[in-house]
């Protein structure tokens, strides 16, 4: 652009403004981009000193885990089945209870268009 009025006899001090604009332009978009860095930076160091926290609670509760007699690991270990096997089952009916709302909605719109459409026949 700015060549483009360099060889179309444009006014030098319009040239000039041209790139006074075009760099507070570049400033202002590289500020952006450095705040969006920084943001995205501390973001992942969030996340990492998360991650390190989840590790060093798994581990004291494997630590824990580990003191409890043999009958006391065992039934946890019996438990953790069990809280296993019905997250998996809530999971399932949550996934038909979904289905059925569903289902439940469809025919209630259903039913509202057969309603008025006999409402118009009569």
């Amino acid at each position: 652009m700015l060549v483009d009025k360099l060889n179309t006899n444009t006014e030098m001090d319009e040239v000039v403004n041209d790139i006074i604009m075009l760099k507070a332009q570049n400033d202002r978009e590289a500020h952006s981009m450095d705040m969006i860095f920084t943001e995205r930076r501390e973001k992942e160091d969030m996340i990492r000193t998360v991650e390190d926290d989840i590790v060093q609670e798994k581990q004291a509760a494997q630590n824990i885990i580990q003191k409890m007699s043999a009958d006391k690991q065992a039934k946890y270990t019996e438990m953790k089945a069990t809280n296993e096997e019905l997250i998996q089952e809530l999971d399932s009916l949550q996934e038909e209870l979904d289905t059925l709302m569903s289902r439940k909605e469809m025919f209630e719109v259903m039913g509202h268009q057969s309603l008025n459409q006999v409402c118009v026949i009569y």
